[in-house]
């Protein structure tokens, strides 16, 4: 099986999905709570030359109070990096204005058009926004227009009317995801092994969390820059056990369905790696009864009673989310 690769370009999520596979990510760090959506696309009904890749993010502090983070990424041919500070004008459906700054970390950055490494990677056309919970509302309730600065020059600006309210339906979706989310109960412990970046690409593995005396399990997270797409590895470690390649894994589901898993390599010591989906991931984080694993002498069944290992997908998967690139 081929490692399941997830190109945010192409495999797009649609606004009849539920509120939970919008969600990212949602954990408790310290004294903050952190949820993220997914990334809509939007695309004006006159020109898809003009379509904007939404992400929704929400911190509440330990008063209660929530910050919004919008992210908009412009999908223009060329390539630029947004400077801080840089304005954002959305006028709503209902005629009121919503003004935000790029959060950037580069105030003086003057984008030429174009910009690309040797490699041909180009950066992202994104700004990030910071804003209240009136500013979000507002948003919410529908937009009209959009008008955001990608230069300090007079031709800098990015302007976007919207005939049919195309991105306030994404950010109206993405913002009752997270308002729908159940609020995390486990916090994140220190579940970060390493992180590797190489010419804008990362790798992020996670340790091992022991789920059962005869288990234990990791994720990898990796992000290829030039296609901008990613995948999950779950790595398992059963001891004193041989796991042949191709070795049939299967991962039940509390809702009844199974994720038919295999060795995709031949590792010695105990070691499997499998490549599930992004959306087998957060499956698995729902609620696992039991895990089968096809060894060279037997199968191992391993049982669950009290959902260590979803808990485990759980601490892991957010883990990677909080330091995952998109």
């Amino acid at each position: 099986m081929k490692r399941a690769f997830l190109a945010v370009t192409t495999a797009l999520f649609f606004l009849t999905a539920s509120a939970q596979d919008l969600v990212r990510y949602n954990y408790k760090k310290g004294d903050k709570i952190y949820t993220g959506t997914e990334r809509l696309i939007a695309n004006p009904s006159y020109s898809k030359e003009d379509a904007v890749m939404s992400k929704l993010s929400r911190v509440i502090f330990s008063d209660g109070e929530p910050v919004w983070i919008l992210r908009l990424d412009f999908m223009e041919p060329t390539s630029w990096k947004m400077p801080k500070n840089a304005p954002l004008s959305i006028t709503t459906t209902e005629g009121r204005a919503v003004l935000l700054q790029n959060y950037g970390v580069e105030p003086n950055l003057v984008a030429p058009e174009g910009m690309s490494t040797e490699k041909g990677l180009k950066y992202l056309n994104y700004g990030e926004y910071y804003m209240d919970n009136a500013d979000i509302q507002k948003i919410v309730s529908g937009v009209a227009t959009l008008d955001a600065t990608k230069r300090w020059t007079d031709d800098g600006h990015i302007i976007i009317n919207y005939k049919n309210n195309e991105l306030g339906e994404v950010i109206a979706a993405q913002y009752n995801a997270i308002m729908n989310s159940e609020a995390p109960t486990t916090a994140l412990g220190d579940n970060l092994k390493s992180i590797q970046d190489n010419r804008g690409s990362r790798l992020t593995e996670t340790n091992l969390i022991k789920v059962a005396d005869k288990l234990s399990i990791s994720l990898v997270y990796l992000y290829y820059a030039p296609n901008s797409s990613e995948s999950i590895d779950l790595n398992l470690y059963v001891p004193g056990q041989t796991v042949p390649y191709a070795a049939a894994i299967d991962v039940y589901l509390k809702n009844g369905k199974t994720i038919n898993l295999h060795q995709e390599k031949e590792l010695s010591g105990g070691r499997a790696l499998t490549y599930p989906t992004p959306d087998q991931v957060k499956e698995m984080m729902d609620g696992v009864t039991k895990v089968t694993i096809q060894t060279k002498n037997d199968t191992e069944t391993i049982t669950f009673p009290n959902n260590e290992f979803s808990d485990a997908i759980y601490q892991l998967y957010n883990s990677l989310m909080m330091v995952s690139i998109l």
